[in-house]
């Protein structure tokens, strides 16, 4: 693997760092050689024409946008490795704008099973007080990914202990039930992964996917639903799959921000 990823940087036309350069200095030899470079050859951009780009090439951009995160330490160069699998993952399982869903959906034909119940959904990542865009939405599904111990302590505080058991309860309460919630434009929504529940029946607990920003409301009773930068699901949700976002109930969205007709 470390022949492989070393080729691959050396006809690079972005002026970056040989891999041998990077592990010299970064001293992530270890990470290095462990890599799947098949897999990670995957995460390269999809489009209606593929965009092909060496590993590190994305790899760098990504690392200077999470670089702004306040999850990494000030000496983040020496810990970018522990980063990387989060970062990568986060851009593999969200909405590509061209496709209208996520690479791993395309593949798999069902949405990836993330580590997060509807407490972590909600709580574990900052609310937004508007649309994202693309690279910080990446920088926060992997902050959510990484969950680190400070994050969950403070999740599971006295301060967030009442949300906490509100959320429970409302889950509950609302297990058996079709609940119409009737959203509104603009406004933040969680939504089950029911395939789970196909899969593996009862034996797991509910997972959530979002938080989604509601377009609108098809005749059908369905929603039409875009991710926090703007991506647009490739189709309509049932209402019966959606609970409210309690973090946060609307961000502001302008009319013309999608490309879409709603009417």
């Amino acid at each position: 693997d470390y022949w492989v990823l070393n080729a691959m940087t050396v006809k690079n036309h972005y002026s970056l760092p040989l891999i041998s350069e990077l592990i010299n200095n970064l001293w992530g030899a270890q990470y290095f050689t462990k890599l799947d470079v098949s897999s990670l050859n995957f995460l390269t951009e999809i489009s209606s024409s593929i965009v092909c780009m060496d590993l590190f090439t994305k790899f760098s951009y990504h690392y200077c946008s999470f670089a702004k995160s306040p999850q990494l330490p000030i000496t983040y160069p020496l810990w970018w490795s522990t980063a990387t699998y989060s970062v990568f993952w986060s851009e593999c399982v969200m909405v590509h704008k061209q496709m209208g869903c996520s690479p791993y959906y395309a593949t798999s034909g069902t949405h990836s099973l993330l580590p997060a119940d509807i407490v972590e959904a909600t709580y574990l990542q900052p609310p937004p007080n508007s649309l994202l865009s693309t690279t910080d939405l990446i920088v926060h599904r992997a902050i959510n990914l990484q969950c680190h111990q400070e994050d969950l302590n403070h999740l599971h505080s006295n301060v967030l202990s009442a949300h906490h058991l509100a959320t429970i309860h409302f889950e509950a309460e609302h297990t058996a039930m079709i609940c119409d919630y009737n959203f509104q434009g603009s406004e933040l929504v969680l939504m089950r992964n029911t395939r789970i529940e196909v899969t593996h029946n009862k034996k797991m607990k509910p997972c959530y996917l979002g938080p989604l920003v509601v377009i609108s409301r098809n005749h059908g009773s369905t929603y039409i639903f875009c991710k926090l930068d703007g991506s647009v699901l490739h189709c309509p949700i049932a209402a019966f799959r959606l609970v409210p976002y309690f973090a946060r109930e609307h961000i502001p969205v302008l009319s013309n921000a999608f490309d879409i007709d709603t009417s």
